[in-house]
């Protein structure tokens, strides 16, 4: 979870997103101590509950496919996907 946490804390993306996106709609001159700590709140369970959401659907998926016979042929054709994909970027760019 603090590696989890730390990564996604320190993602550029991230950092880079929220410093454009909340001076775009807030008056940050205006902006009390407690109406940051409630848009972090916000943001971080909106976006905790999203990937909370992608994990379990992940761990679901794993317990499903991991002891049937059809694990073989999805990574076979989750690998060939990539590999597609990856030939369609390089040919394109």
């Amino acid at each position: 979870f603090a590696a989890g946490l730390i990564t996604t804390l320190s993602n550029p993306k991230a950092i880079l997103f929220y410093l454009s996106f909340f001076p775009a709609f807030l008056d940050l001159s205006n902006v009390a101590v407690s109406d940051a700590v409630l848009l972090y709140a916000i943001a971080t369970f909106s976006v905790g509950g999203v990937m909370f959401g992608y994990a379990y659907i992940a761990y679901k998926a794993k317990s499903i496919y991991s002891n049937s016979k059809k694990a073989r042929l999805l990574r076979a054709s989750s690998g060939s996907m990539l590999i597609g994909s990856g030939i369609y970027v390089a040919v394109r760019g």
